[in-house]
Parts: structure tokens; sequence; C-alpha cells
């Protein structure tokens, strides 16, 4: 008896798996999750938080996932845009869109069309299949699909399928804004920008209100801006720091980078180094060039409860000196000059402070033609970056500049050097070696900045 309970209870289960097989190969399903999430989507200002939001990313991803191009489309707009603070992530939205497109649906071939470059197949294809989704968009966004208003705003706007024409693009932007927070910002930056009519930046800042409250980072971000600066708004530290939070929430690093240069320098709020520290790590740990450098100074000084590490100031300094912060890259060309942190590299030291050099870092140019001068580089090479370093108001290049106008006019540079030259070469180093030994008592690496 009791084999046969578990020869039963085996044909339940394989019974079971095959009906949920079934399910799953249901045509209808992906529809079904689609109607869901479109329904729920038309109420998207009313989900104020990530974990409202979350179902409707889940009903698109589920409705994607089991094939629905218009879902694939949509997701593919949410992952590019960084919508409702889903990680922003182009690859993803690209195979999203690119796999939407090639079933026909107009919000892949939008964004693929965006990409593309036009005489390119997959540009053209997508064009076609547009200019072949016209009517029925025309028809869903009268209907109240505010996604496929969006669409039709950008076809409009970018001549993609239809002749350019912005008061059209703003039409069906102004549609879209009525239910869509990203149609919202879309709508908010025409009436900034004066696309289709005058610009109108106190009404732009309404619609980047509503979108950015609606989830969309962009808009937050955009609103910090202007308040920072005063477009279309009056300055205000705390609509900043509001707008930066909302930014932050969204899981965007600008946000996170912004409040964390708030607390360290006590901008609007309390100075607070270790809230700081933070903010710059959530930032630094996206990428956020400007965030991986202040970390990497904060892990420097011993800052914010951060205990003192310069392999890990090493760390961040690199991955912002990779994206080309030339702040960065001069403070890791000095931890490689004095092998902190790293193991010392004059060489590392000069390709480091050359990059921040030539990006127009002061204090880098004085490193470099220090480097250059003490090792036997090219001195004139040296006296032009200190001389570009002084020019830019850095003290110890000045002092250095006004002690070699003491030195007589140098004899001509010939390709046999004479006695003259190498007595004016000789006094050169002796000048250079003297305000290396100040040098080192004065700043020669950033301790702030962004």
């Amino acid at each position: 008896m009791c084999r046969n309970l578990w020869v039963r209870l085996l044909l339940l289960f394989l019974a079971l798996g095959s009906a949920g097989q079934a399910v799953a190969s249901d045509p209808a399903l992906p529809e079904e999750l689609l109607r869901q999430a479109m329904q729920l989507e038309k109420n998207a200002f009313q989900l104020k938080t990530t974990a409202q939001r979350r179902p409707l990313i889940d009903l698109y991803r589920r409705a994607a996932k089991a094939g629905s191009p218009r879902a694939q489309g949509i997701l593919a707009s949410i992952c590019n845009l960084g919508e409702y603070g889903v990680k922003q992530n182009e690859k993803a939205a690209l195979e999203l869109a690119r796999s939407a497109a090639n079933a026909g649906d107009p919000l892949g071939a939008i964004m693929i069309a965006t990409y593309a470059k036009k005489g390119e197949k997959l540009y053209e294809k997508s064009i076609s299949v547009l200019s072949s989704a016209f009517d029925s968009l025309v028809q869903q966004a009268q209907s109240g699909d505010a996604r496929a208003a969006l669409v039709l705003s950008r076809m409009y706007l970018d001549s993609l399928g239809v002749p350019k024409d912005l008061s059209e693009a703003l039409k069906w932007g102004r549609l879209s804004a009525q239910t869509l927070p990203i149609g919202a910002f879309v709508y908010g930056t025409y009436l900034g920008d004066g696309i289709g009519q005058n610009p109108d930046l106190p009404k732009a800042i309404e619609q980047f209100e509503k979108a950015a409250l609606g989830g969309v980072h962009k808009a937050a971000i955009a609103l910090m801006f202007a308040y920072a600066g005063g477009k279309g708004v009056p300055k205000s530290i705390e609509e900043v720091k509001r707008w930066a939070q909302v930014a932050a929430d969204l899981n965007h690093p600008n946000g996170h980078t912004v409040l964390a240069h708030m607390y360290i320098n006590g901008i609007g709020v309390e100075k607070d180094a270790a809230k700081a520290a933070q903010y710059y790590a959530l930032a630094a740990e996206k990428n956020e060039r400007i965030a991986c450098y202040n970390l990497g100074i904060m892990y420097e000084n011993g800052e914010g409860q951060l205990k003192q590490d310069f392999e890990r100031a090493a760390l961040w300094y690199r991955k912002a000196a990779e994206q080309g912060h030339p702040k960065a890259q001069c403070n890791l060309g000095w931890q490689y000059q004095n092998g902190k942190g790293v193991q010392r590299s004059l060489s590392e030291a000069e390709y480091w402070h050359r990059k921040a050099a030539k990006n127009g870092e002061p204090i880098a140019q004085c490193n470099l033609a220090r480097l250059l001068a003490n090792s036997g580089g090219d001195m004139k090479e040296a006296m032009q970056w200190m001389a570009a370093s002084a020019a830019q108001g850095h003290a110890p290049a000045i002092q250095v500049m006004n002690r070699l106008s003491l030195i007589p006019p140098g004899p001509r540079i010939g390709v046999y050097p004479t006695e003259a030259d190498i007595r004016y070469q000789a006094e050169l180093e002796t000048h250079l070696e003297m305000s290396e030994r100040q040098y080192r008592q004065q700043e020669d690496r950033y301790i702030r900045g962004y």
C-alpha cells in the first residue's frame, strides 16, 4: 500500500508539472500579464515608492519573458531610461528592443531607430515598423495608451517614419504626460527647450516635479540643478537637497553624490563626514567617477569613520582616473610617486601625472615638471609644464618660476651641448631640486574638490 501511495504521489507530481508547463506555454498568458501591467501603469502617478512600483515592473518582466513583444518594448524603455527606480542597463534594453522590433513592435523599433545609424539595415527596418504601425499607434494613443503617444511624439520630433513636426511632437508629448511619468519628463523638456512653442520654464518645472515623484530620476536630477542654478525657479539649497534625496531614493548615483557633497561641506545640512562617506560609497559602487574620487580622498585621510587606507584610496582613485577624472589621476600619480598604497613606480607616476596635466590640472603639471627634472627627463618640457602650472596660480610653481627668472637667459639649444648649455642645465636642475625640497612641505595632491 505504501508503495502504491508513492506511485500515486509521483503521478500527481508529474501531472502538476505538465499542467504548469501548459500554463507557461499558453499564448493568452503574456497578453493577460501585459494587460494587467498597462492597467496598473495608468495609475503610475499614484505609485509613490519603489515597493509600490515593484508589482508593475514584475508584471512587465513576466510578460516580456513569456514572449510579449509589447512588454519587451516597454521594458526596454524602462531599463534604458531607468524608470521607476530600475537600474539603467543599456545592453539589456537594446536586447529587449531588438527582440520587440523583430516582432514588429513600434516601442522596440523607436529605440533601435534612435541608436542605429541612418542607412543601416537595422535602422531602415525599424523605420518600416514605425511607418506600418502609425495608424494603430494613433488609435491606441487616442484611447489612452500613453506609451503609444510617447512613441508618436518621438517620431514627429526626430522625423522617424513621419515628416518632422514639432507641434505634433508637443501634442502627443502632452497627451503622454497625463498618465505616464516619463511622458511628463519628456513634455517638460519640450516646454523648457521651447519645442513646438515658446519656452515656459515654470510649466516645465511642474512637469518635472510630476515625473520625479512618479519615479523618473532624470526629472529629479533636472530639478536639483534647476534649484542649484536658479533656472526657472529661485535658488534654494533646501530644494536641491529635497530632489537629490528623491534621486537617491530612485537609486541614482548623482543624487547620492550631491547629498555627500552637502554633508561633507555642511551645505544646507550639518556637517557629517560619516553620512558623506555612506553616500559617496553608494554612488561609487555604481562607478560614479566624482564619488569614486572623493571616496578615495576620504580613505586617504581617514575621514567619516573610515580607517585610513591608502590601498583602498588607490582603488577608488583608479576607478575615477580611468574615467578621465583629472584630480583622481593626479592623486593616483602622487601615490605611485610616493609608494602610498601601491608599489612605488616613477613611470606610473609620470603616466598618471601626464594624463592629469594634459587635462589642465596645475598640481599635476607641477608634479610632472619635477618628475622630469629629477629623473633626467626633458628639461625643456619640464619648464613648459612648470610655466603652465604657474600660469594657473599654483603657488609652488610660481615660486620655481620666480627663482628661474633670476638665472640669466640660457644659451642656444644645439645638437652638441656646449659648456654653457651644461652649466645652464645644471642651474635649472639646482633650482628645481630646491623647489622639490620646499614643495614636499606643500600641497602636491588634491585633498578635496570635485
